[in-house]
């Protein structure tokens, strides 16, 4: 995620989707009269200290915001976790793999009998 910010002096900071661990939406009483609300993005690197990484205040569509920045991190978290098919292909492509050495070895073995 990128997120811009400041008036005066700009600045822009990238929070990495493989560390955010948490998202929340905040709106107080004053929030809600006025149709905002706040998105904390939570990260592992600040764990143990109090509050989020990253701040989105004053969203007039916050949940909008959170269902977008949510959906992303469920596709990025997906993309990384492997399925079941493609565990079982590793397994395979590593069997076939461990048969290819273990013929190698065995014709090695064979050529240097064959040698004494």
């Amino acid at each position: 995620m990128i997120v811009h910010g400041g008036v005066w002096t700009k600045s822009v900071k990238h929070v990495p989707y493989r560390t955010v661990t948490n998202l929340k939406v905040k709106r107080d009483p004053f929030d809600r009269m006025l149709g905002i609300g706040t998105l904390d993005i939570q990260t592992a690197g600040r764990s143990g200290q109090t509050g989020a990484e990253e701040s989105l205040v004053g969203l007039s569509n916050v949940q909008e915001v959170y269902e977008t920045v949510s959906t992303a991190l469920r596709r990025f978290r997906g993309a990384m976790a492997p399925t079941q098919a493609e565990v079982e292909t590793v397994s395979m492509a590593g069997a076939d793999v461990l048969s290819a050495l273990l013929d190698e070895v065995r014709a090695i073995r064979r050529a240097l009998s064959e040698k004494e």
